[in-house]
C-alpha cells in the first residue's frame, strides 16, 4: 500500500503505511529504502524549514537498509541520488554521489553506467553522459532504465536524435521498473524528439536556401 500510495503522488499515506511496515519488518530492507524514498518526497513538498527534519529521516532509512543488506543496489542507488540532490553542508555532496556511483557500479554495472550519466549530467558534462548511456544501451537492449534514459538524455540536449527514438520505442515493449516513468513520458520524449527534429530540418533548408549560389564563370576563369 505504501508503495502505490507512493506512485500516486500521496506521500503522507506512503510515509504512514511504510513506516508501519518498517514498525513490523524492521530487517526488511526494501521497507527501509521505500520509506526513505518516502520521506525524499516529503522533504522535496515541504516548507523550507521543514526540509532538514525529513532529510535527516530520509538518511537514516537509507543506511539502515545498507545495514542490513550492504550490497542491497536500490539502497545505494537512492542514498546516491539523495546525496546528489542535498548540499554538502547537510551530509550530501557530489564527492559523496560519487562514492555510490562506484560502489553501484560494482555490484551491477548497468545501474552504475546508468548513476554515472546521471551525475555526469549534474556536472554539466552532458556528452560525456550520453556516451556512457549509449554505450550501456548497447550492451544491454533489454534494459528500461537505460533505454528511457538515453531517450531523455538524447531529447533533452538535440544529440543522438534517432538512438534516443529507437530507445525509446524499445521501451514501449519493455517492462519498466518500479520506479520508472510510463508510457505517457515517453510519448512526451518521443514528441520532444520529433520537434527537434523538425527544428533542424528547418535550419538546414534556411542555411541551403540563404547559400550563395555558385559563380557560373568560375571554371572557366580557371
Amino acid at each position: 500500500m505504501g508503495r502505490a500510495a507512493l506512485r500516486q503522488g500521496d506521500f503522507t499515506a506512503a510515509v504512514t503505511h511504510l513506516e508501519r511496515a518498517v514498525a513490523e519488518s524492521p530487517r526488511a530492507a526494501d521497507s527501509h529504502v521505500w520509506l526513505g524514498n518516502a520521506y525524499a518526497w516529503m522533504a522535496a513538498r515541504v516548507p523550507m524549514a521543514e526540509k532538514p527534519r525529513w532529510g535527516r529521516l530520509c538518511l537514516a532509512s537509507y543506511r539502515r537498509a545498507l545495514a542490513l543488506e550492504p550490497d542491497h543496489v536500490d539502497a545505494h542507488f537512492s542514498l546516491m541520488n539523495y546525496y546528489r540532490h542535498v548540499p554538502a553542508v547537510f551530509g550530501g555532496g557530489l564527492a559523496r554521489a560519487w562514492a555510490q556511483a562506484g560502489e553501484i557500479g560494482r555490484r551491477d554495472p548497468a545501474r552504475g553506467a546508468q548513476a554515472r550519466a546521471l551525475l555526469l549530467e549534474q556536472e554539466g558534462r552532458g556528452a560525456e553522459a550520453l556516451q556512457v548511456i549509449l554505450d550501456a544501451a548497447a550492451a544491454n537492449p533489454g534494459n528500461y532504465a537505460l533505454n528511457f534514459l538515453l531517450g531523455r538524455l538524447a531529447a533533452a540536449q538535440g544529440r543522438n536524435l534517432a538512438e534516443g527514438e529507437a530507445a525509446l520505442r524499445r521501451c514501449l515493449d519493455l517492462e519498466p521498473t518500479e520506479s520508472s516513468q510510463g508510457p505517457a513520458e515517453i510519448q512526451r520524449l518521443r514528441l520532444q524528439i520529433a520537434q527537434r527534429r523538425q527544428t533542424m530540418d528547418i535550419a538546414v533548408d534556411d542555411s541551403s536556401a540563404k547559400s550563395p549560389p555558385a559563380n557560373p564563370g568560375h571554371a572557366h576563369i580557371q
